[in-house]
């Protein structure tokens, strides 16, 4: 998952794409938070 995503933003890099970038990186992150989201949870239990 990590791996793919540094693949993306190196070819966004590469493109020049700053806009798609900053939009990709905030797209992944909403991703991440919803992935470790039920584990914090888990842990606060």
């Amino acid at each position: 998952m990590i791996h793919v995503f540094g693949m993306i933003l190196k070819y966004l890099d590469q493109r020049d794409l700053k806009i798609e970038k900053k939009a990709y990186l905030i797209l992944y992150h909403k991703v991440v938070e919803i992935q470790l989201l039920p584990i914090v949870v888990q842990e606060n239990m």
